[in-house]
């Protein structure tokens, strides 16, 4: 971007979590980050540092990580600041940086909170992202009205502090009308497919599990928790052997439930196990369909996004912002009203019995994903808020 003055901007990222956690979120931030350093900013990631790694490192050209020490609770997904003598050098530093810009993943944690301080005290109005559309839940009331709880509060903390609020997608934007936030828009989660495809790892999936030469392959990737629709995944299985027995569900994953997912020892599910980036991307390349029956509340969900770069058509469950990759009327791909199992074995069968229009589908969601869903785009996005940020800021000061 030479010649605008980017090479000597920073735009700094507070993000909860990171590499090596996996998650939607730490995927949407990496290729973020990346896509605006190929438009010449300097990226600055300010995470917990929930994985005991280094303090501080050069991620990428362009792109360094501050990790500040914290402690752990809830299995690992709740991190809490400690402020010791080290939190206090990196902070230290942090606030000697210039920064023309600061970014914020979420409204969750006391880390947002100190995105908001952090913006502050270098004269900034921060934005904050939100990737939800909908209330966590655990499938324990007592727990998940705890959840909501804090959710209410926690956001109306980060609401006081007056950053811009934008969703990941439009059902992300909606959900946060429901706590009185009035978002600016949406910085929505992208690919970039030609990457995606080109990162395939080359394994033999079908060689290696056995597979008969006429095995029809649907694939499902995520983390092995029921809200993610292992159950559907369970219910599919003996009614897929029974009616098609040549069909075999490809999991990519892991998670609380995989043990549980064992036990049963279907023969046509097959539990691959967490697997590298390159990996899924070569298990998607194999499959001939997509499996989603998700009830979380997703935003625009990457595995959507990855399986549409090989053009495979997807079966849904409606959830979040999975219409708006998969709309009405637009002949790619199925989004069901529910996570049962018996319209997704409907359906799937329907494709697996109509190749042209299944490789119709997925050619045509493959088109809507490479034109409307690019990080060169989002990227340009983010950097328009951020403008948007330091000009009615720079129009409030006296």
């Amino acid at each position: 971007m030479s010649g605008n003055g980017a090479e000597h901007r920073t735009i700094c990222i507070f993000s909860a979590f990171f590499y090596p956690y996996l998650g939607g979120i730490e995927g949407w931030t990496d290729s973020l980050m990346q896509a605006l350093a190929a438009k010449g900013y300097r990226v600055i990631l300010v995470v917990n540092n929930h994985a005991n790694l280094s303090a501080y490192e050069e991620y990428l050209p362009g792109i360094e990580i501050y990790r500040l020490p914290c402690r752990v609770f809830a299995s690992n997904r709740y991190p809490v600041p400690k402020k010791d003598d080290e939190f206090k050098r990196l902070w230290g530093e942090l606030l000697n940086r210039d920064m023309w810009g600061l970014l914020i993943n979420t409204r969750f944690y006391e880390h947002s909170l100190m995105g908001c301080d952090m913006a502050r005290a270098h004269g900034l109005r921060p934005i904050v992202v939100d990737h939800g559309s909908s209330w966590l839940g655990f499938g324990n009331p007592r727990i998940d009205w705890a959840v909501r709880a804090y959710e209410r509060g926690f956001t109306q903390l980060v609401k006081a502090k007056h950053p811009d609020f934008y969703g990941v997608s439009h059902a992300s934007s909606r959900w946060l009308e429901h706590f009185g936030i009035s978002p600016k828009g949406v910085l929505h989660n992208s690919i970039d497919a030609e990457a995606y495809r080109a990162s395939a790892s080359g394994r033999d999936f079908r060689v290696e599990l056995g597979l008969p030469e006429d095995a029809y392959v649907v694939a499902w990737t995520g983390r092995l928790v029921p809200q993610k629709g292992t159950n559907c995944l369970l219910g599919m299985a003996p009614i897929l052997a029974e009616k098609s027995p040549r069909t075999h569900v490809l999991v990519a994953g892991d998670g609380p439930e995989r043990g549980h997912m064992e036990s049963y020892a279907y023969s046509n599910l097959h539990l691959l196990g967490r697997l590298s980036h390159e990996d899924v991307s070569q298990l998607l390349s194999t499959a001939q369909l997509f499996c989603f029956p998700s009830l979380y509340p997703e935003a625009t969900p990457s595995s959507i996004m990855e399986a549409a770069a090989w053009a495979l058509p997807a079966v849904c469950s409606d959830t979040g912002g999975v219409k708006e990759l998969i709309p009405d009327g637009q002949a790619c791909g199925t989004v069901l009203p529910s996570q049962d199992s018996d319209p997704f074995v409907e359906r799937i069968l329907w494709y697996q019995n109509n190749p042209a229009i299944a490789r119709e589908h997925g050619a045509n969601l493959r088109r809507r994903i490479e034109t409307e869903y690019t990080w060169p785009d989002t990227a340009r996005r983010v950097i328009d808020a951020l403008e948007h940020c330091r000009t009615e800021e720079a129009g409030m000061m006296p």
